[in-house]
């Protein structure tokens, strides 16, 4: 039987993590085997497995809210959550106007206050989950926003809010591995690569051949090819790359190179969701949705350290399955538009979207448990953070399609709530509206927020 036969074998075991100390020991010398002999093929099984181990996981997850342990909302509590994040966004945009006409001194006090009592006292904020937290998060993306202007002088606000998500997720690895949080070069680059990407694989302006040959383009490069950029796309792209290489050269790094390209190669695949038929098959449209969530996060952390252990490679590849399952389920709604099949748009034709959605709270408990956890000191607080996030950005996204849900789930699942529904709903509609108020203010900017931010940090440190 080859190692790669064996490793497929070994991982389809739920007992993975728990295997005799002899089990363990054959799993770790066939991943050396693929970073010493480079073998590509052994590298696709190793995913394969990955898929098989996740996709298991979430066969036989409980489609039960009964396993769903979360604090339940009465409607007072609701109603005072409420008035908290009102005031906080009221409170928010007074002080940037006040800012933007420059009464500086008390504006900026009462901006930090602001902040930092609603990050001392929120549910999701409150935890620390790095040595320098929150300083340290804020000082990344500052940075990161800096580098991605310089770079491209005509990236939009959203695309830099995109690639910042994933700046973020990075952030979080590299506390979850006991690093510093920091904003690398590596970290710059894999995260500005998203938004030139995505956007093209999701843009309804070009047509799939042309995504199909600008991913192939891609694909030669990162595979080492030096190719002659086409177009100022490429020139972008190309240069992203060869940041990467800069820090991580080709002969000793491998396996990164090789996530690389298959998150490439994911990306390619991910176009048969806009040719999905009625009929198509549950198990291709999981695949296609574990393989390329899993890749992303995968590379996020190949990245960061250069070489994983094996509980970190199964911990990034199960962390970015459920992103993407969060994300499909945010989007189910314009994905059904667009007709890209996903779980949950397949589950809302097959109207078994409530059993869907059930399994993503269960599995997001289930993955998050099986992140690596010898290591970092604020392990505890990081799934405090990852699960209190997860289930809020799920129960956004199921109280904007209620109507497709059964009346008995809806009444179970508006229980945990920490808002009315119609509040949750029309969530989006509030950030925007305030949004829109402070794109019209002339003198204040991101960077200037963050620096004002920064201020203490900065001078704590000098003292």
């Amino acid at each position: 039987m080859s190692y790669g036969q064996i490793l497929l074998n070994l991982m389809t075991y739920k007992e993975l993590l728990y295997m005799n100390r002899d089990l363990k020991k054959e799993f770790l010398n066939l991943y050396e085997e693929i970073k010493t002999n480079k073998n590509s093929k052994i590298f696709s099984l190793l995913i394969e497995a990955l898929f098989i181990f996740y996709r298991d996981l979430w066969i036989n997850c409980s489609d039960s809210l009964e396993e769903l342990y979360c604090p339940v909302y009465n409607n007072d509590e609701k109603k005072r959550n409420e008035r908290k994040i009102d005031e906080l966004l009221d409170n928010l945009l007074i002080t940037l106007k006040s800012l933007d006409k420059g009464d500086d001194s008390l504006a900026e006090e009462k901006l930090k206050k602001i902040i930092y009592g609603y990050v001392r006292n929120s549910n999701i904020f409150k935890f620390t989950i790095s040595s320098n937290y929150p300083y340290d998060f804020i000082a990344s993306a500052n940075n990161f926003i800096n580098k991605a202007k310089k770079f491209d002088p005509y990236i939009t606000s959203a695309d830099i809010f995109q690639a910042l998500r994933n700046v973020w997720t990075m952030n979080l690895l590299q506390t979850t591995f006991s690093m510093d949080v920091e904003l690398t070069y590596p970290i710059f680059s894999y995260s500005m690569l998203y938004p030139y990407t995505d956007n093209l694989i999701d843009s309804n302006q070009s047509s799939n051949t042309e995504k199909k040959e600008r991913c192939n383009r891609l694909m030669e490069r990162l595979k080492g090819s030096k190719l002659i950029p086409h177009n100022i796309y490429e020139e972008k792209v190309f240069r992203l790359v060869e940041i990467i290489e800069e820090n991580y050269p080709r002969r000793y790094f491998y396996c990164l190179y090789q996530s690389l390209i298959a998150i490439n190669t994911s990306q390619i695949e991910s176009l048969k969701q806009y040719e999905c038929k009625e009929n198509e098959n549950i198990e291709d449209i999981i695949k296609l949705s574990f393989i390329k969530g899993g890749l992303s996060v995968l590379t996020d952390a190949y990245l960061i350290k250069g070489s994983l252990t094996i509980e970190e490679i199964m911990g990034a590849f199960g962390l970015g399955i459920l992103l993407q399952l969060i994300d499909d389920l945010q989007d189910i709604k314009q994905d059904k538009k667009s007709g890209s099949t996903t779980i949950f748009t397949y589950s809302l034709r097959k109207q078994t979207l409530t059993r869907a959605t059930v399994k993503l709270l269960n599995f997001a408990r289930n993955i998050i448990e099986l992140l690596p956890n010898e290591k970092s000191p604020y392990y505890n607080n990081i799934k405090n953070v990852l699960k209190t996030n997860c289930y809020l950005l799920i129960f956004f996204s199921i109280s904007r399609v209620a109507g497709q849900h059964t009346k008995e789930f809806i009444d179970r699942i508006e229980t945990y709530y920490p808002f009315t529904p119609s509040y949750m709903k029309n969530f989006n509609s509030k950030l925007n509206n305030k949004w829109s108020s402070i794109k019209k203010l002339r003198n204040i900017t991101v960077g200037k927020v963050f620096d004002i931010l920064l201020e203490d940090d900065i001078n704590r440190k000098s003292k």
